[in-house]
């Protein structure tokens, strides 16, 4: 805007406040002369007021003027419930931006700007609120919209197709969707000193590929709903803004070339998906955004507000205090760092994974968002983490295989613990979720469309869900759920609808329902066994540890055949060697409280010269109780000489264990050493 008009306008408020010589009283009618603006353009139009010939509609004096006349809007006939069309190059004024109001009455844009070098200021410009209307739309360059306050409209301002025009000033707060809004081929547009607050999505939008060399400067942006900026297009310039809590991020950058760089970010920060952006000398909570692009081999232990690691390799960040920001910790294409002993408080996301081989241990995750999320991440590590987040725990989408989540502690008042969501083009697939302890309001694991996955040895606790499988984008099969402790839970496990051949079985459900719809099985056979429920009512008449009659699963035609009589547990097996005649024997012993399943055995022998049972395998036929014994032998043997003997054990809930011993083998007769 020409200086000229500013002044006039610091002008126009003083002469308000003076007696006018010029005005009389006859029979009680006041008649008051209009202020004279002074500016370099041709005619002044007044609307409102008591001056004689005053337009009483905006509309109408727009109709009338010529291009670059002045209107001038008094407040006193306020509200002007219109929606104005501006169709040439004209300064709009009003006399005070919080008494001189236009009110689109919830039906259009309240101004709609096509000219070129049209400059608005000094109004409230509020409820343009239908679908897609706008307080200001701006389809023009060139144009003005200074020190005004656009409210509780759909978009605040809307520009399409603009380019070189000025927003500066404004108080754009409580519209419905963003506060400025750029759509397409918007370039060469400045954005600066306004304060953007409280609208319930964005407060910038500019998510087209066409919006580019913006300049947003010197703005407060706060408060909003979503993200506080959102740059889609190239060659934008981001500097010196305050941004403030913002629900989403404070800035999301999505594509490249664009400048981000001194501003404060507090309670907010930067999300990219982006690289070759140029991001410098800014802060969060007061201490520095640390960004690194295309870097190796370094460690991060110094303070820092939030890290962004891109196309990076072996970082390594431990011991800081990442907390109060969208995201603490963004890796995006970056492999083999290790990321230990942080703590992160009240984050958006604590650590967003985008990368492989890394290895994310021992931090502490608290507070209203979401503990660890990763997409398009493989063969990482997440262990030992203590993960205290109101939304959720861990959430692992995208194409995310071979993943490791192992030795967790999670609860969530509000959301899952982990969570495995797959899509039939974007797999998530073969990763092991193990010994995890996990109490969260809605569900401890979900497992959507997802394949070859292992959920072993889990803790799952008062959850609405223990175990959560759907597929919805894709199949969710081949599933392995095993050896979990689910307990006062709704559900124990809950399967939906098209969840196919998925196997569970040796979990232990206490106080904790099943429910299936498809076809899954619900035991490994005998003597191994099924599942563990508390509400089993049948007998074991032969003391194998398996009821004798099968255990039905609501919600379909599944049964558990091999129901378990005891708490399916971790047990110890141990080894006595006993030599032999044509046949070695050993003695196998339940050492532990717990029955162990599926025991299975192998003695095999080494060195010297073996004609006959050089190795030999087996399976208990059925279940070895506690504090039981059993006697394994090998299969005929024939040989001469010094040997070694090896004999292994192992079942579904005990560890592998072997044993060797010297001997000596003539013909039939073992003798041990």
């Amino acid at each position: 805007m020409n200086k000229k008009i500013f002044i006039a306008g610091f002008f126009v408020s003083i002469l308000l406040l003076v007696p006018i010589n010029s005005a009389y009283s006859n029979n009680d009618i006041q008649i008051q002369n209009n202020p004279v603006i002074k500016s370099n353009r041709s005619n002044n139009l007044y609307v409102g007021g008591s001056g004689p010939n005053n337009y009483t509609t905006i509309q109408d004096a727009i109709n009338d003027a010529s291009i670059e006349d002045t209107v001038f809007v008094y407040s006193n006939s306020s509200p002007y419930n219109e929606n104005l069309e501006v169709d040439k190059s004209i300064c709009i004024i009003g006399e005070d931006k919080i008494t001189t109001i236009i009110d689109g009455c919830g039906s259009g844009d309240v101004i709609y700007i096509s000219a070129e070098g049209v400059n608005i200021s000094g109004f409230t410009i509020r409820n343009g609120t239908w679908v897609g209307d706008s307080g200001i739309y701006i389809n023009s360059k060139y144009s003005t919209i200074s020190d005004n306050i656009i409210f509780n409209n759909h978009h605040g301002i809307w520009l399409e197709e603009c380019t070189y025009n000025i927003i500066t000033g404004n108080l754009i707060s409580s519209n419905k969707i963003s506060g400025i809004e750029l759509s397409e081929l918007n370039k060469y547009n400045t954005f600066s000193n306004n304060t953007i607050t409280s609208n319930k999505n964005y407060g910038i939008y500019m998510c087209s590929i066409e919006t580019v060399n913006n300049t947003i400067i010197y703005n407060n942006i706060s408060y909003n709903g979503d993200d506080g900026i959102i740059l889609g297009g190239f060659g934008n310039i981001v500097d010196n803004n305050i941004i403030i809590s913002n629900k989403g991020q404070g800035v999301r950058l999505v594509k490249t070339d664009n400048t981000i760089s001194s501003n404060s970010f507090i309670n907010d920060g930067l999300r990219g998906s982006s690289s070759h952006n140029t991001i410098y000398n800014n802060t969060v909570n007061g201490k520095p955004l640390v960004y690194l692009e295309d870097v190796s081999n370094k460690v991060i232990d110094y303070e820092a507000g939030q890290i962004i690691l891109f196309n990076c390799n072996n970082i390594i960040i431990e011991n800081l205090d990442l907390s109060n920001t969208d995201t603490g910790i963004q890796i995006y294409k970056t492999n083999y760092c290790r990321i230990r002993n942080n703590n992160f408080s009240d984050n958006g996301l604590g650590i967003i994974l985008d990368g492989g081989r890394n290895n994310i241990t021992g931090n502490t995750f608290s507070g209203k968002g979401y503990g660890i999320s990763f997409s398009e991440g493989n063969i990482n590590i997440i262990t030992g983490n203590n993960i205290y987040c109101k939304k959720g725990g861990i959430y692992g989408g995208g194409i995310s295989n071979d993943n490791i989540i192992i030795g967790n502690n999670i609860s969530s008042s509000n959301g899952s613990g982990i969570v495995i969501s797959g899509h039939i083009y974007f797999p998530c697939n073969n990763n092991i979720i193990q010994s995890n302890t996990i109490a969260c309001k809605h569900s401890g694991i979900s497992l959507s469309s997802s394949l070859y996955n292992n959920v072993t040895g889990n803790t799952i606790s008062n959850t609405n869900y223990g175990i959560f499988m759907e597929s919805w984008y894709g199949p969710c099969s081949n599933n392995n759920i095993m050896g979990n402790n689910i307990l006062n839970n709704n559900y124990g496990i809950f399967i939906g609808p098209y969840v196919n051949n998925n196997i569970i079985y040796h979990n232990n459900f206490i106080n904790s329902s099943c429910f299936d719809k498809c076809n899954n099985s619900w035991d490994n056979g005998y003597p191994s066994g099924g599942n563990y429920c508390d509400d089993y009512d049948g007998i074991d008449s032969n003391d194998d540890g398996i009821g004798d009659t099968p255990y039905p699963i609501p919600g379909g035609d599944n049964e558990d055949r091999y129901p378990l009589i005891e708490p399916y547990g971790m047990t110890n097996l141990s080894i006595y060697f006993l030599g032999g005649l044509f046949r070695f024997t050993g003695i196998i012993k339940n050492i532990c409280n717990n029955t162990a399943f599926n025991v299975q055995w192998r003695i095999s022998f080494e060195d010297g010269f073996v004609l006959l049972g050089k190795i030999t395998k087996g399976v208990l036929p059925k279940p070895l109780m506690p504090d039981n014994e059993t006697t394994i032998s090998s299969s005929l043997i024939l040989g001469f000489g010094r040997i070694i003997i090896t004999i292994e054990v192992w079942a579904d809930n005990s560890p592998k264990i072997t044993v060797t011993n010297p001997g000596f083998l003539f013909l039939f007769f073992i003798l041990l050493r």
